[in-house]
């Protein structure tokens, strides 16, 4: 992946190209990532516009076999994009600041479960979020 350089070199460009071009098409899985391209660069307004339209998503599995994906990766989509919204309300970043709707972020993506073991990482990350809200 371009934007983490993994098996290749880290390149921002084509990884905003080829995410943007996936996500246009409806991919999940990119959408997500993208919100986290957007909120690493400080972009909270593109980076909220996707949480809220990933937050919509309930029937992982129709949108699935949709995108002709398999459903971990919408999963994944829908929990990252939420994350970086989570984080965007909980720091007040581009919208008004309100944890109460953060915490509420965080327990949707802590619900989501994820099968492959590369996500233990962000959703140790979910958990600890939660666990700082109290939730």
């Amino acid at each position: 992946m371009y934007l983490f350089g993994i098996g290749t070199d880290k390149d921002l460009q084509l990884a905003y190209h080829h995410l943007t071009s996936a996500a246009a098409k409806g991919n999940t899985f990119a959408k997500g990532y993208l919100a986290a391209y957007y909120y690493k660069r400080q972009m909270y307004g593109r980076t909220i516009s996707l949480g809220r339209e990933l937050l919509t998503m309930e029937d992982f599995k129709s949108s699935a076999k949709t995108q002709g994906c398999p459903v971990d990766h919408v999963m994944r989509g829908v929990s990252i994009g939420c994350y970086y919204y989570a984080l965007c309300c909980q720091y007040g970043y581009g919208t008004l600041k309100d944890c109460e709707f953060a915490k509420d972020l965080i327990k949707k993506v802590s619900s989501i479960k994820h099968t492959e073991e590369k996500n233990i990482k962000f959703i140790d990350t979910a958990n600890s979020l939660q666990n700082y809200y109290g939730a």
